[in-house]
C-alpha cells in the first residue's frame, strides 16, 4: 500500500513577515534555488533537487534566513524520503520541525509533522506514524486545509491498516 505524500514545495515567499533586514535581492536567489529544485524533483530529477536545496539551504543558514531553512530541510526530507534514505530524512524533517516552530508556521509544522509520519511508517515504527499524522490532522483542520486533512486521514488510514485496526482504518478513509 502507498502512502500519500503530500508535497509541500513552496515555489515562492510572501514578503509578508520578512525581517526587515533581509532585502528582497538576498531573498531572489533563494526563491529561485528553491523553484530550480522543485522543478528538479517533479522532472523526477533527485540529484539535482538535492544540489539545488542543499546550496539554497546553505546560502539560507549563511543569511540566517529562518523561513527559508525550514523550507530547504522540510524539501530535502522530501527527496532522502523518496529516495528511500529514511534516517536522513527524519533528521531534515525534525530540524524543518524545530524551526517551523520557532516561526509559529502552522502550515509548516503540520507539513513537516505529515514527513515525519510518512518516514516513521516506512521505518515500522507505526505508534511514532499515528502520533505525528494525528498532530498534522489537528493542524490542518486548524487551518481549514482540507487537502492536507484528506491526506493525513488517508496516512492514518493506511497505519490502522497495518496494525489490524480496521475499523479506525475504515473511519479514516471515510
Amino acid at each position: 500500500m502507498t502512502l500519500t505524500l503530500v508535497l509541500f514545495l513552496s515555489l515562492g515567499l510572501p514578503l509578508m513577515g520578512v525581517a526587515e533586514e533581509v532585502s528582497v535581492e538576498s531573498i531572489e536567489p533563494l526563491a529561485r534555488l528553491n523553484q530550480e529544485a522543485a522543478q528538479a524533483y517533479s522532472s523526477a530529477n533527485y540529484p539535482i533537487a538535492l544540489e539545488k536545496w542543499e546550496m539554497g539551504l546553505k546560502q539560507a543558514r549563511a543569511q540566517n534566513h529562518q523561513q527559508y531553512i525550514g523550507k530547504f530541510l522540510g524539501n530535502l526530507g522530501i527527496v532522502y524520503d523518496t529516495l528511500g534514505q529514511y534516517q536522513q530524512a527524519l533528521k531534515h524533517y525534525q530540524q524543518a520541525l524545530e524551526i517551523q516552530r520557532q516561526l509559529g508556521d502552522k502550515s509548516g509544522v503540520a507539513a513537516d509533522l505529515s514527513g515525519l509520519g510518512l518516514v516513521s511508517f516506512r521505518l515500522g515504527q507505526y505508534q511514532q506514524a499515528l502520533a505525528y499524522h494525528q498532530q498534522a490532522l489537528a493542524l490542518h483542520r486548524e487551518l481549514g486545509d482540507k487537502h492536507g486533512e484528506g491526506a493525513d486521514l488517508s496516512n492514518l488510514g493506511i497505519v490502522y491498516d497495518e496494525l489490524g485496526q480496521y475499523q479506525h482504518a475504515l473511519k479514516s478513509y471515510q
